[in-house]
């Protein structure tokens, strides 16, 4: 969060901007020396973090808001296994195993599926094998 120009925080994001790794920044108050390193980062090239959403969005992850949320689209399951697996993620982001135990299914079982929903856009899959539900399901 603070980075002099004379600091192991930039030899580290050099490292990781070197390896490949995505490098961002918090910018500080200019009125003070202790962020000139985080500025120099930015303007050498580094994303801006000006908050969690900026985060989550220049990686790529998805996020909702409420109005968002309004606008999705729905989708009615084919099978009890479809139901049962869209049902167990109605209501969090979950990681593959979860849903694989939470629904008593294989992961054989559970990757077509998940695959078929991912290419219909029924759910969207996050980083570290996490799934989150992309469309509304209908009311009871």
């Amino acid at each position: 969060m603070e980075a002099d120009i004379r600091s192991g925080s930039l030899i580290t994001a050099r490292q990781a901007g070197d390896y490949g790794r995505e490098v961002m920044a918090v910018p500080g108050s200019v009125l003070a020396g202790n962020h000139a390193g985080c500025h120099l980062l930015i303007r050498e090239g580094s994303s801006l973090a000006e908050s969690a959403d900026s985060v989550l969005q220049h990686m790529g992850w998805q996020t909702y808001t409420a109005d968002q949320k309004s606008n999705k689209r729905s989708c009615v399951p084919t099978s009890d296994q479809e139901g049962l697996i869209l049902r167990s993620m109605a209501h969090e982001i979950m990681h593959v195993d979860a849903i694989a135990k939470s629904c008593g299914l294989t992961m054989p079982e559970l990757s077509p599926i998940l695959l078929a929903f991912e290419l219909q856009g029924v759910v969207e899959r996050l980083p570290g094998s996490r799934y989150f539900l992309a469309v509304e399901l209908p009311k009871k």
